[in-house]
């Protein structure tokens, strides 16, 4: 790398200190290389084992959790017994011959009968504070994690996280601990699609790709944002009174005058005054609600369209149906308004200059996108708590860490065949094996 080139070739007279890398990016290892060779340089490594028995070492597999910093060493050039151990580092030794007993190679297991013959002290000890639960269900889990965590909020100065892999697990903590009243930070943040703003947005797609039929209409209008940029309670009144005297019992033609024709059959069919009455004042309704949604329908009537034409027709869309001051549009506000906003623009840009686009794939392809778009909260989040992935776990300490989704397939995930290299070109080519990720 460039940093690393620099590095080399003018040496800093003070200190360098690279400190929580695995090195697991070619790039990033020679960086470390550098680094330690350097007069006044210095590499701090996250977790080594420097007690793990050589034939163990030199035993290592891709989804060993030590694997990376053998690698890394040996790319330096550093024998494990020159690196030196952190001067006032904590260790608890008990825990770590558990974890490094659980861990150890199956070539070398055969050194557990040394444990049993000294009778398993140090595996008990390590054991000590250690709970496991075993749950029922992913409902009870959730729930039981949400305790644990409610618990720690009720003794000053303590702090726990749940760590875990499991997405809808964490999902789940947030919304048992939401019953409460207690929010959480979870540091992967929430799908834009589950967002108020990305649900909004997904809904106004899935509507017009469904050409409006009750169920995903519904879905739209009873949303928060959809108001025509007036009382929302007026609104909400009016999509109830939409479900009541045009969508139950034969289901309407498809489309926006379909549902006009169902309303206008409605009010031929009043048996009171009240009822026609209601009646009128909704087909003016859903005239201004038509109004706003038929660009869309539109462009979702055509057999193709520019992907970039049919996001912008979503985009005023959305903002027709949620706002009369586009300065002051509730869909954009927030965090989630603000990444919504962010993905507009970004989605119509990657649009632009393609070729003529299947309307009937849209909806699908906004809700796929927006899913694999974070939204993280920026206030209102206890800091005694949280939720973490594996990742972001791994140089934090807590009181109370709890393993979330401790299942074969969910932690450790299964390996996905690769459909395009083998094991034996992935080797040939420098790529590192799937079991990596699992380490």
């Amino acid at each position: 790398s460039l940093l690393a080139d620099r590095l080399e070739k003018h040496p800093p007279a003070g200190m360098v200190i690279a400190a929580g890398s695995t090195g697991s990016i070619p790039a990033t290892a020679r960086l470390l290389g550098v680094i330690a060779r350097l007069p006044h340089g210095a590499l701090i490594l996250p977790g080594l084992d420097r007690a793990l028995d050589e034939r163990s070492w030199r035993d290592l597999d891709p989804g060993h959790p030590q694997f990376g910093l053998r690698q890394l060493l040996a790319s330096i050039g550093t024998p494990r017994d020159q690196v030196q151990d952190w001067h006032g580092a904590y260790s608890a030794q008990p825990r770590e011959t558990l974890l490094r007993e659980s861990l150890r190679p199956a070539p070398t297991t055969d050194a557990w009968r040394a444990l049993a013959d000294a009778g398993g002290g140090d595996i008990a000890r390590g054991l000590e504070g250690v709970t496991l639960v075993t749950a029922a269900d992913p409902a009870q889990e959730a729930l039981v994690i949400a305790l644990a965590l409610r618990e720690t909020l009720e003794r000053e100065g303590r702090t726990a996280a749940l760590i875990t892999p499991d997405r809808t697990l964490a999902r789940r903590v947030a919304a048992e601990l939401g019953r409460w009243q207690i929010a959480i930070d979870d540091s992967a943040g929430r799908p834009l699609a589950h967002t108020g703003a990305g649900a909004f947005l997904c809904l106004l797609a899935e509507a017009a790709d469904a050409q409006f039929a009750p169920v995903p209409l519904l879905a739209l209008l009873k949303h928060p944002f959809a108001t025509l940029g007036g009382d929302p309670a007026i609104f909400r009144a009016r999509a109830r009174l939409l479900d009541r005297m045009a969508l139950r019992g034969p289901r309407p033609d498809p489309g926006l005058a379909g549902i006009a024709r169902a309303i206008a059959a409605a009010i031929a069919e009043a048996r009171k005054e009240s009822d026609a009455k209601d009646g009128i004042a909704l087909a003016a309704w859903w005239s201004d609600v038509s109004a706003v949604l038929s660009p869309l329908e539109a462009a979702f009537a055509k057999t193709g369209i520019p992907l970039e034409d049919l996001i912008a027709c979503h985009l005023e869309a959305a903002q027709r149906l949620s706002c009369a001051d586009l300065q002051d549009c509730p869909v954009w506000r927030d965090t989630d308004g603000e990444a919504a906003s962010v993905f507009f623009q970004n989605f119509r840009a990657s649009a632009a200059g393609l070729p003529s686009f299947d309307p009937g794939a849209y909806a699908a392809l906004f809700r796929a996108l927006a899913m694999k778009i974070p939204v993280r909260p920026r206030f209102n989040r206890h800091r005694a708590i949280a939720i973490l992935g594996p990742l972001e776990a791994r140089l934090q300490s807590f009181d109370l860490a709890i393993l979330g989704g401790l299942n074969e397939g969910t932690w450790p995930q299964s390996v996905a065949a690769d459909p395009w290299f083998s094991r034996p070109m992935r080797e040939t080519l420098g790529l590192e094996q799937p079991e990596r990720a699992i380490g």
